[in-house]
Order: structure tokens, then C-alpha cells, then sequence
């Protein structure tokens, strides 16, 4: 049995200046990119690594009592995540002084443990320092690594030299399982020959039954079943001859597909590989997956984690992984300690749905811009296309928002209301000074639907933006806004092309209406009878008709107005771009709840008292260009805002 890790410390290491780990039988950390969750997982493996190091270099020298020092160069290191040792120190360069130092705790369920600390010695070396036999011995095994990391495979070469045990293990404890994967299967497979002789023998000899001797695996044996959990049928095939061969050879076969190199097999197959050969031959006390999931299909995803959990009950390691999955995070929840790291500190959150459904929208990574940044408006959106971006973008600009403070972003699935639900909770808990606006395509919603997500979107605190059009587009195809920008147009021949370029997408409006149309009513019928699309046409086609305005598709007639202006005035045309007409009351309601005007400073009385008398003898009425009924310089709609 391997002995049992129940926590680790870390301090001044990368960007974690004090980190602790309590481990269970699976902790997952999640987080954003740079929060600091792969950096506790590389402290852990590279306290071991300074150990095994240690080991090496300073053959002869024994332990003073229960303390272990060496010096050596940082070259020497068997594992560093990044080239300059030196820079691994919190603050970015390792120094002399023993209260700056790398500091690494591990802490065995035994009540055995052990501390590595790592700092600057003298002549570019590293000054090592172990303290704790006992646990101390096991971290230098080599032979049998404490911990085994497994970063994200990006493939292996095509070809694979052979290399002895123990440089394969050195290369292992580097992390760069994709250098000798072959080197390793064969190791495997060659601890299958050895032990089938051993089991053999303790069968002949009666130390064990002859029900245990058949169902015995050995290594090679545990490997295959693995992987058959994951890729259904697969078989795995090695060719080497040591008195022949200078290259290993691997083969895989799935049912009714020809034999072929492993070079040939997709990353999913050689990132499950590597990490079930990892477990099976060296039986780690600790596996650490750094974003395993990362070229798994989601179904493999699930298949990897339940064989994970399954493999770390039967053989008593612990798994340490990182993640940006919600699909590993929603596989390993129930069974699995989930920690949430931000800024180099664990995050407080109410529950791993939270977390799963942030992750589901993509707005995890958002997490340190948005509770450290002067942002004061996240504007979400569905549409990731850029020139939708681009569109709500000259729609806010034109509309008060101040664009320095406001973020848009893309998120997808966030106009369902639980999702828009978590993050604007998240934002409440997290950023409270960010206040969350949620933009929606009409899309040719009823009227109903479309009145109930403004409502239930303004329940959750949140600000909507539903277009009045289908699309966000919708507002550029405006006559006085195409002959504002394009210089030799004409207010009425604006329309023209309008009205020409309406007629032109016809068919592609329809087809969008008659669609979108089509899935609500499937959504909407629960069991019901399916909806009639002849019927569902027709009616599209007369509402169409009887208002092309009001129904064309913003997209499809801003893009046949690019080629019709082309054609106008033979150069490119300008229309996804800010206008004094582009004018939203709705949004311009918004941008003044977010940055309120400043009341105005009260008057001197004697200057009051004249600015009156003024007042009453002298008006000047402005003449605002109207804008299909709305002033470019229109106050405030009078609509209802989120508390």
C-alpha cells in the first residue's frame, strides 16, 4: 500500500505566496488561466522532484539526524516547470535569505512528514534542504516516484529510441511522458512476462488457489481493460526485439479497423494512455493531471474521471487535478474535494453547480479581471460573431455607456435564465461593483415570450436588452444613419436601397423566421401535437409581407447594403459604425442607471435670481433631428430599472 498524502503547503512558490491542500481520495482544482491552480499542482511534484535530485547528486552524503542538505546546480533538477529555477520564487528571483525561500509541507494520514525548502546558494547553485527522514526517504524513491505528473500530452514522435528503466524514469519524473511513451508500455509489458512467471510459480507452490491464479491480471492485462473502459475493443500491440531492434514499436486496433502505428492515434487515445500507463506501472501515491481534459472528447472526459476514481480507490493514491471542464468537474463532484483558485488563494463559493455553470459558460477565466478591474458594466451577449460585437458596441458608445468601464462579452447559453441567474449572482457576491447587463435578439419572439424575459432578467437584478428588431443589426438599417456615413448619399436614396436590399433577403428572412418559429413551437408543445411548418410559413409569410420592417433580418440586409452602396458610390461602405441616429432610450435608461449625472451645483441666490428673470424673458427652442420619432439628443426612457 502507498503511503497516503493528507496535505501539503506551499509558500513563496510562483505566484502562491501561501497555499495549503488538505487531500481526499480526489481534489480538483478549478479556476482561471493564471490563478494559480497549476502552479500548486507543479509545487507538489517539484518538492518531490528536488528529493529524488537530492538523492542523486549527493550520493554519500546521509542524514544529519532527521535533516538532509545538499547544493547543487539547478540544471541538475530532474523537474522545473520553467527553465530559470531561479525565477520559480514568489516575487520572480530566489534569494540567500532563509525567510524568502521555497517552501514546500507534505503531510502523510500517518502523521509522518517532511519539508523541502529550496533557496539560493552560493555560485548560481541551489541550496537544498530536507527535513523529515522518515517521509523523506520515500519522496527520494526514484524507483517507485512518490508522485507522477501528467501535464497535457500535444502528441509523441514517430519514432522511439529505446532507453533503459532508469532514464525513463528520470525522463518520467520530468513530466515528459510524450518523450517515452512506447519505453513505457514496453516496461509494462515486460512486468507482465516477469510477474506471470512469479504467479506461476506461487500457483505450483499452493501459496495461492488456483481461483486467485486465474483471475489475476497482471500489469500489461490492467492496462488493456483500462483503456477498453474508455475506447471500446481497443487492443494494444508491442514489437521489440532487444537483441535486434534500436526502435520500439507500438500498434492499436479497434473492432473493424485496420492495425496502426500509436503515432496514428488521436491525442485522446495517447493522453488516456499515457496516464493509464503512469498509474499501472509505477503506482504513484499521488497522480497529478494538469487539464487532462483538454484534447478529450466530453464523453471521454466522463469515461477517464470514473476510471480515475475507480483505480485511485484500488490502488490508495490520491489524485490532485486541475481543470477547465465542467464535464470533469460534473463527473468527479459527488466523489471529489472541489477547490476554486483565484490569485493564488482558494475561493469561497456557495455550491459546485455554481462553478459548473460558470464553467459551462466560459466565464470562469473571468473571474480575477473582473473583482480586480475598474469594469463597471459586463455587458453578455450570445452572439460571438464580430461583427455583432462590433454592432452592440457602436449601440452602447452611442448610448452613454462609457466604454473604458464596460466589458462585452460572449458567452454562450447565458440568456437562459439560470445561467444569467448564476453569473449575475456571482457578480453580486464577487464584483458588486460591476453591474450585469444581458443582451437578447428579439428573433421573432411573441410578444409574451418576450415580455417574460424582460421581466424575469430584471428579477435577478440584472439589466435586458431585448433589440426591437430581430437583431442587433437592425438598428444600422436606418436611412438617416447610412447617409450620416456615407457621404454622397442621400436621406432617400438610403431607403431606396433599403427598401431594394429588404426585397433582395426576402427569402433568407423568411426562412429564419419560419425556422426559429418552428423550434419554439417544438420546444413548447411537451408532448403535444407537433407543430404544422405549412401552417407555420404561411403564417410567417403573411406577417412578413404585411410589415417587412418590422420582420427582415438585420444581418442578412445590412450585409446586401454593403454591396448595393458599393455599387452607389464605388467605394466601401460604411454602416457598423456609431451615428448620432443609432439612439436606444432603453439602452440610454441603462448607461444613467449605471453612471448617474452628477446633480447640478445649486446657483448663488443673487445669480438664481437673474438666471430667473432670464429664464422669463429668453427661450431658445432646439430643433432635434428626429430619428423615426427619437432625438439624437433624447433623455432617459422612462423604463423600468433593476434594483
Amino acid at each position: 500500500m502507498s503511503r497516503q498524502i493528507k496535505s501539503v503547503s506551499i509558500k513563496r512558490f510562483k505566484q502562491l505566496e501561501e497555499f495549503d491542500l488538505d487531500l481526499k481520495d480526489t481534489t480538483v482544482l478549478i479556476g482561471a488561466n493564471n490563478s494559480g491552480k497549476s502552479s500548486a499542482l507543479q509545487a507538489l511534484h517539484f518538492a518531490v522532484s528536488v528529493a529524488q535530485t537530492a538523492k542523486l547528486v549527493g550520493e554519500g552524503v546521509n542524514w544529519a539526524t532527521d535533516k538532509f542538505q545538499v547544493s547543487f546546480n539547478p540544471t541538475q533538477l530532474l523537474y522545473s516547470p520553467i527553465a530559470d529555477v531561479l525565477s520559480l520564487a514568489h516575487g520572480g528571483q530566489l534569494q540567500e535569505r532563509a525567510e524568502s525561500q521555497i517552501e514546500i509541507g507534505i503531510e502523510c494520514s500517518d502523521g509522518t512528514n517532511c519539508v523541502v525548502t529550496v533557496r539560493r546558494g552560493r555560485n548560481r547553485n541551489i541550496a537544498i534542504v530536507l527535513q523529515g527522514k522518515s517521509l523523506g526517504e520515500t519522496l527520494m524513491d526514484l524507483a517507485k516516484p512518490f508522485t507522477i505528473y501528467a501535464p497535457g500530452l500535444a502528441g509523441i514522435a514517430k519514432e522511439e529510441r529505446y532507453q533503459s528503466p532508469g532514464v525513463v524514469r528520470r525522463i518520467v519524473a520530468r513530466g515528459d511522458a510524450n518523450l517515452v511513451l512506447r519505453n513505457v508500455l514496453l516496461m509494462l509489458w515486460e512486468a507482465e512476462a516477469t510477474e506471470v512467471q512469479l504467479m506461476a510459480e506461487k500457483h505450483r507452490q499452493g501459496s495461492i488457489t488456483a481461483e486467485e491464479y486465474q483471475s489475476w491480471k497482471g500489469p500489461w492485462q490492467r492496462f488493456q481493460v483500462g483503456m477498453k473502459m474508455l475506447f471500446d475493443g481497443i487492443e494494444f500491440e508491442i514489437k521489440f526485439d532487444r537483441e535486434r531492434d534500436e526502435h520500439i514499436e507500438v500498434f492499436f486496433t479497434r473492432p473493424g479497423k485496420p492495425k496502426l502505428p500509436i503515432d496514428a492515434a488521436g491525442t485522446s487515445i495517447l493522453q488516456s494512455s499515457q496516464i493509464l500507463a503512469y498509474i499501472t506501472l509505477f503506482r504513484p501515491s499521488v497522480l497529478i493531471l494538469d487539464e487532462p481534459d483538454s484534447h478529450l472528447h466530453a464523453n471521454n472526459q466522463r469515461a477517464l474521471c470514473n476510471l480515475i476514481l475507480e483505480l485511485a480507490t484500488e490502488h490508495k493514491f490520491r489524485a490532485l487535478i486541475s481543470t477547465h471542464s465542467r464535464h470533469v468537474l460534473d463527473a468527479m463532484r459527488e466523489q471529489a474535494t472541489v477547490l476554486w483558485v483565484d490569485k493564488g488563494d482558494k475561493v469561497k463559493f456557495d455550491s459546485i453547480s455554481t462553478a459548473s455553470k460558470l464553467m459551462e459558460l466560459g466565464a470562469l477565466d473571468s473571474v480575477d479581471y473582473f473583482t480586480g478591474g475598474s469594469i463597471k458594466c459586463l455587458f453578455a451577449t450570445e452572439d460571438s460573431s464580430l461583427d455583432s460585437l462590433k454592432a452592440l458596441r457602436s449601440l452602447l458608445s452611442v448610448n452613454g455607456f462609457k466604454m473604458p468601464e464596460t466589458d462585452i462579452r460572449a458567452y454562450s447559453g447565458c440568456t437562459k435564465i439560470d445561467s444569467a441567474k448564476v453569473l449575475c449572482g456571482f457578480l453580486a457576491d464577487k464584483a458588486s461593483q460591476i453591474r450585469f447587463v444581458l443582451h437578447r435578439d428579439r428573433d421573432y419572439m411573441a410578444d409574451g415570450a418576450a415580455q417574460k424575459f424582460v421581466d424575469d432578467i430584471k428579477a435577478i437584478g440584472a439589466f435586458p436588452l431585448l433589440t426591437e428588431h430581430s437583431d442587433a443589426e437592425g438598428y444600422f438599417v436606418n436611412a438617416d444613419h447610412l447617409a450620416h456615413l456615407n457621404l454622397g448619399l442621400s436621406v432617400a436614396r438610403a431607403q431606396e436601397l433599403i427598401d431594394q436590399a429588404t426585397e433582395a433577403t426576402k427569402d433568407k428572412s423568411l426562412k429564419t423566421m419560419t425556422n426559429i418559429r418552428v423550434e419554439i413551437a417544438q420546444r413548447e408543445r411537451k408532448g403535444g401535437k407537433a407543430p404544422d411548418i405549412f401552417e407555420v410559413t404561411d403564417t410567417a409569410r403573411k406577417e412578413y409581407e404585411a410589415n417587412p420592417a418590422k420582420w427582415r433580418r438585420g444581418k442578412a440586409v445590412t450585409n446586401m447594403l454593403k454591396q448595393l452602396i458599393h455599387e452607389e458610390l464605388g467605394k466601401t461602405a460604411v454602416i457598423i459604425e456609431p451615428s448620432p441616429y443609432l439612439v436606444i432610450p432603453e439602452l440610454q435608461a441603462i448607461s444613467q442607471a449605471i453612471w448617474p449625472a452628477p446633480a447640478p451645483a445649486p446657483l448663488a441666490a443673487p445669480i438664481a435670481a437673474k438666471q430667473a428673470t432670464a429664464d422669463q424673458t429668453e427661450t431658445k427652442e432646439a430643433v432635434p433631428v428626429s430619428v423615426h420619432g427619437v432625438s439624437p439628443d433624447i433623455g432617459t426612457a422612462a423604463v423600468d430599472t433593476p434594483n
